[in-house]
């Protein structure tokens, strides 16, 4: 049974003084993803300082908006290979963070890896986006070929002891979805309360040239877990309909030999360029299994269903009948009866925008600001 546990307190007004210093720490800032984008809105938390430590930051990766924080990234960060690829830096990040020290009396460590290792001098929350895929998803993140891949499955072990370790220091636990706090259960044996992350995308919409017919989108970072390969697939089932591929990573060549002609890929965007492809598709489609599912909301924000697998943070972001369909397996022929049923089916896109709402960026950062206002009590 899927379950929320209340946060504490009740929760103050955004406009309220606090004299809070608060250190975030972010396993890395070097793309455009989930995590980035709930510490894009971490801008706006009422407090009196507030301090970003991660471990490779590189600005023109990520977005831009994030240069007007104070974010102190590890030495290593400098290095022009790690700068290309930070996943590079994998064997560094777990000792760097058991190493560090923050010197606020709070600290909110955003993590899906390591970050939450750090060392403190005063309370530590986790917000947990998901624990460690290298360690508790290997097959399904790391795979088994491959240079890396050998070397994390070689020392898993060791990381295995060292995030068990830094959970056990942790004073509270936050979690992005009830899949998360329900993994946070099942691998640690902890309780976490449900916190559902901010969507936000509010850019004024941006030419977009290109775009052609009615298409379906999909958002996401090219890797393995996303399951982009399969709805690629898919589409060579639906010959009669356009798929926009949104977003980068290291697969993008391999997916773009596995591509029929009804498949285009535009890279990283904008999100001025995001709002016009959102407000432009038929429905978006999602085959990954998600901690929680963001780009399903995204799309609601714009009155689009979408077409999503039934499984993950993915039953949380997509209310069936409401703001999409869902398939039940990562196969092509589940996928592409999916997209079928989101196109046949009679939306409301008002309701489908009222969804949406529930995910805000006031709600959640007046949340977090109460367990931050909690926490402070305890020291």
């Amino acid at each position: 049974m899927k379950r929320l546990v209340a946060l504490a307190g009740a929760a103050p007004a955004m406009s309220s003084a606090t004299e809070l210093d608060v250190t975030v720490v972010q396993d890395h800032i070097a793309q455009r993803g989930g995590a980035e984008r709930v510490l894009r809105s971490l801008k706006r938390l009422p407090v009196a300082s507030l301090t970003v430590r991660t471990s490779v930051y590189v600005a023109e990766r990520t977005y831009p908006e994030l240069a007007e924080l104070d974010i102190r990234p590890m030495w290593f960060s400098r290095l022009p290979t790690i700068r290309r690829n930070h996943r590079r830096a994998f064997p560094l990040m777990a000792p760097a963070f058991a190493l560090a020290k923050t010197s606020t009396p709070l600290t909110l460590c955003c993590t899906a890896g390591w970050s939450h290792g750090v060392r403190t001098s005063g309370r530590k929350v986790a917000y947990w986006f998901a624990p460690a895929r290298w360690i508790h998803q290997r097959p399904e993140y790391v795979g088994s070929e491959g240079a890396v891949a050998r070397f994390i499955h070689a020392v898993a072990p060791i990381l295995d002891w060292f995030d068990r370790r830094a959970v056990s220091t942790i004073d509270r636990h936050l979690a992005v979805s009830h899949e998360v706090a329900d993994r946070l259960q099942r691998t640690y044996g902890i309780e976490a309360e449900v916190l559902h992350p901010p969507v936000v995308l509010d850019a004024p919409p941006e030419p977009f040239h290109g775009i052609e017919g009615p298409f379906i989108i999909l958002v996401s970072r090219l890797i393995g877990y996303k399951n982009v390969d399969i709805v690629i697939k898919a589409f060579r089932e639906l010959p009669d309909l356009t798929l926009y591929v949104v977003g980068d990573g290291p697969l993008r060549a391999e997916l773009e030999k596995l591509a029929g002609e009804n498949v285009r890929f535009t890279g990283t965007v904008t999100d001025g360029q995001l709002a016009t492809l959102y407000g432009s598709c038929e429905a978006l489609v999602t085959a990954a299994f998600e901690d929680f599912g963001l780009t399903p909301v995204e799309a609601a924000l714009f009155g689009k269903p979408s077409a999503a697998l039934r499984a993950g943070g993915l039953l949380e972001s997509v209310q069936e009948g409401v703001t999409g369909v869902f398939f039940d397996e990562a196969t092509p022929a589940s996928v592409a009866r999916g997209v079928r049923k989101v196109l046949d089916g009679s939306w409301d896109h008002d309701k489908i925008r009222q969804h949406a709402a529930i995910f805000g960026e006031d709600a959640f950062l007046e949340r977090l600001h109460t367990v931050l206002l909690v926490e402070a009590q305890h020291e």
